[in-house]
């Protein structure tokens, strides 16, 4: 629930709304903009970090568990959120993609109110309006 939010709030919300208890579970910023990144279990982070190519923390004792990640969160966090700014946010996505790994834009109100899938149920909502009440705006006598 917490990262659909996001998808509306940004990066403002990011740090804020991530889970206490699943690290790396969060909002990051990258060079152009914001991704959340969850990684509910150790198989997902071994993904994340395979795809950040940043392997050498899946070996660091520091990592090794959720619960461990959980007590480290800071210096872990850093260091993603360091290799998350060198790209782009679709290009992210991109390698993410197929990955098992959560993961998801979020987007500005800008963004999120031109989505396709905004637009469309706009569209959606404007021709039921139109329907149910006519062009005028009454709704119909029965």
């Amino acid at each position: 629930m917490w990262s659909r939010s996001l998808r509306v709030c940004g990066a403002a919300c990011a740090s804020r709304a991530a889970p206490r208890t699943l690290s790396p579970y969060r909002g990051f910023s990258t060079k152009n903009g914001h991704i959340v990144v969850a990684a509910g279990n150790d198989k997902q982070f071994v993904k994340v970090c395979q795809v950040l190519g940043l392997t050498d923390l899946t070996e660091d004792s520091n990592y090794k568990t959720n619960t461990l990640r959980v007590k480290h969160r800071k210096p872990l966090i850093h260091t993603l959120s360091q290799r998350l700014l060198e790209m782009d946010t679709a290009d992210w996505l991109r390698l993410f993609e197929g990955s098992g790994v959560p993961v998801g834009p979020i987007n500005s109100i800008q963004e999120v109110f031109s989505s396709p899938q905004a637009l469309w149920q706009s569209k959606a909502t404007f021709g039921w309006f139109l329907s149910f009440y006519g062009s005028e705006g009454r709704r119909p006598r029965r």
